[in-house]
Formats: structure tokens, C-alpha cells, sequence
């Protein structure tokens, strides 16, 4: 009888029926997980067997946009090209006069036309406004080098030519002064060419008035504009202008 006793007891103190002492804690652990990236993926800064086929996709990508930007050039589709033909025609207006030997020295004299040697004929000023449209046009290349040298040529036509700076300055071109690519020598080539473009507007109304002292006050200008019409734009100009000064003083 106390043996018997004796081993319930010890059944009893050792607890293995108690259900409160056999659950045992166990503490969460979170772990950061890292997406894994397939080895197939062409991105050329990722390593995987699939780098190998993204840098021969690049290599032959720009070798074939090489190809198409020459083939355009070849046919007068580039910048080069353009801005070629638009120099052709407006040289053709300008008397190019003799540089004196100071200016030969300086390199940066710019202007080599002074005067127009004739008015311009309204097929001609068409002329000149499609080419600087197709110009203008390559400035939202998605090409950055059809691009760059878009916004260089026409910076240079703008400086150069009074002419072409008058027709580069008008409105219908504004839309074509921001950028498409956000980048730096973008920003920088795009400021360069707004410089040049705007200049023109500050110096539009002397030049209206020198075009009345070379051409007369009934003759037609370069534009086919007379005198009369060079003062009437400017008088509502200006009306508009003194309109938005008295507003803003007056408020």
C-alpha cells in the first residue's frame, strides 16, 4: 500500500496532465526580406546573365540611332542641314560687307550683314517660317544630340541674322522655348537660345524705325510691312502697355 501511494504521488508532482506548465512562450522575430531579382533581368547595373544581353541591346541601339541621325542628315533632315538652307536663303537678302582690319582681328565679331539689299517677298518670308518650323522642331527630339545642336543653330541664326531673329522671335515659337529633356547642357542650350530670340523683341521698335529711314515712309519693308502699319502696331503696343502700368498703379 505505500509503494502504491508513494508512485501516485510522484505521478501527480511531476505535472505532465497540467496544461498551464506545457505552453511554452516563444518570442516573435521579424526579419527583412529582400525581393530577389531574376537573373534574366537586361538592366546593364544588375548582375545576371541577362547583363550581358542589356549591354548588347544598348551597343546596337545606339549604333542603329547613329545610322538613322546620319541617313537624316544626308537628306537635309538634320540641323546641320536646316540651318544650311536657312543661312542659303538669308544671305541672299543681306549685303555682306568688307571687314575692316580691326575686325578681322577680333574673332567675335558676329555680324557680317548690316542692311537688307531688298525686301522679301511673301513666298520668301513663307519660306524661311517653314524651315524655321522644322528647326524649331528638332528642339523636342528625343534625341539629346539632334537636340543640342537644334538649340545651337538656332542661337546662331538668332545672333547672326536680324532678319531671322525677327522671325525666330515670333509667338507661335514660344512653346518650343522649355525644354523636353530636363537636363543640364538641355537648361543651359535652351537659356542660350531664349537670350538670343528675346534680344530681338527689346530692339524690335529701333529697328522698325531704322526700316522707316532706309525704305521710306510708303515704301514696303523687308516684311511688306509700310511705315504706317510699323506705327500703328506700336502705338497699340504701347497703348496696352501705358493700360497695364495705369491699372496696376491705380489698384
Amino acid at each position: 500500500m505505500a509503494h502504491n501511494s508513494s508512485g501516485s504521488r510522484k505521478r501527480v508532482d511531476s505535472g505532465v496532465g497540467s496544461s498551464e506548465r506545457s505552453i511554452i512562450p516563444l518570442p516573435l522575430i521579424s526579419t527583412e526580406s529582400l525581393s530577389s531579382i531574376d537573373s534574366n533581368a537586361t538592366a546593364p547595373n544588375l548582375e545576371g546573365a541577362g547583363r550581358t544581353v542589356g549591354l548588347l541591346y544598348d551597343f546596337l541601339g545606339a549604333m542603329l540611332e547613329d545610322f538613322l541621325n546620319r541617313v537624316a542628315q544626308r537628306r537635309g533632315g538634320g540641323p546641320e542641314a536646316i540651318a544650311s538652307c536657312i543661312r542659303n536663303l538669308a544671305i541672299d537678302y543681306y549685303q555682306e560687307r568688307v571687314a575692316n582690319f580691326r575686325e578681322r582681328q577680333n574673332l567675335n565679331v558676329r555680324h557680317r550683314f548690316t542692311s537688307l539689299s531688298r525686301s522679301l517677298t511673301k513666298e520668301e518670308v513663307k519660306s524661311l517660317n517653314k524651315l524655321c518650323k522644322k528647326l524649331f522642331k528638332l528642339t523636342r527630339s528625343p534625341n539629346l544630340s539632334i537636340q543640342l545642336k537644334a538649340l545651337e543653330e538656332i542661337t546662331n541664326l538668332a545672333l547672326d541674322y536680324p532678319l531671322l531673329r525677327q522671325i525666330l522671335a515670333h509667338t507661335s515659337y514660344e512653346r518650343y522655348l522649355e525644354p523636353k529633356i530636363k537636363g543640364h547642357d538641355v537648361l543651359l542650350a535652351t537659356s542660350k537660345m531664349h537670350n538670343a530670340v528675346k534680344e530681338s523683341k527689346v530692339h524690335d521698335f529701333w529697328y522698325q524705325w531704322s526700316l522707316i529711314l532706309k525704305y521710306g515712309w510708303d515704301r514696303p519693308g523687308p516684311f511688306g510691312n509700310n511705315a504706317h502699319e510699323i506705327v500703328r502696331n506700336f502705338t497699340h503696343r504701347a497703348s496696352v502697355l501705358l493700360w497695364f502700368v495705369w491699372f496696376f498703379v491705380s489698384s
